[in-house]
């Protein structure tokens, strides 16, 4: 199965789904890219200062999942380096097999405004329609960057949670949760817009 390739102003990127392996082969630039969008204040479970074995530590401890297939890691490489990446948690409760929950969506700070985060996501869409997985749900930070990205990419709100998690003063944030319905099969119009593709690489390619 092909991944995708794409094209922005800072260069290309491969989009592909990482194997345990691959987890560990590029601990080092996912604890990068973990750090970075940590100290820039992303609400992404962690807390500034956030050092580079505490992050390795916890891309590592992702393999049995992944491994298993409960969890999947989606990520951008650029150069042998991780640009961005994304997860989709995929419950296996019976009456849960057809939703996921998109986890940890990051993009490096030298690859913003290129249009990668929209393409990444149209990536995460075809891997969760893939896997049957038609009702994608989210949490983003209220009135936070990343809740206006994916409002912008066409998610909608559910409600929200006041004061979900801590800043690093011991400060409460509200939490939006967020969903996004996919059609069964791919449709043009209905992925993230914004992407990008190079070599015409069509809406419904497979990915690895």
């Amino acid at each position: 199965m092909r991944p995708l390739c794409v094209a922005g102003p800072v260069g290309s990127a491969t989009i592909e789904r990482l194997s345990a392996q691959d987890a560990e082969t590029f601990q080092f630039s996912l604890a990068e890219l973990l750090v970075e969008a940590v100290e820039e204040g992303s609400s992404l479970g962690f807390l500034p200062p956030l050092g580079l074995d505490e992050a390795k530590r916890y891309w590592l401890s992702l393999r049995d999942e992944v491994q298993l297939g409960t969890r999947l890691l989606i990520a951008a490489r650029a150069s042998d380096r991780v640009v961005a990446a994304a997860q989709l948690a995929l419950p296996s409760w019976p009456n849960a097999q057809h939703r996921a929950e998109v986890q940890k969506v990051i993009v490096a700070a030298t690859s913003r405004r290129s249009r990668l985060g929209s393409c990444l996501m149209a990536h995460v869409h075809r891997v969760a329609r893939e896997e049957g997985r038609t009702l994608l749900l989210l949490n983003a930070r209220a009135d936070s960057g990343a809740e206006r990205f994916y409002r912008a990419i066409g998610y909608r709100e559910a409600g929200v949670v006041p004061g979900y998690s801590l800043g690093p003063n011991n400060e409460r944030f509200d939490n939006k949760l967020l969903f996004y319905g996919l059609s069964p099969h791919s449709v043009p119009g209905t992925d993230p817009p914004g992407c990008p593709l190079r070599g015409g690489v069509p809406s419904g390619t497979k990915v690895r």
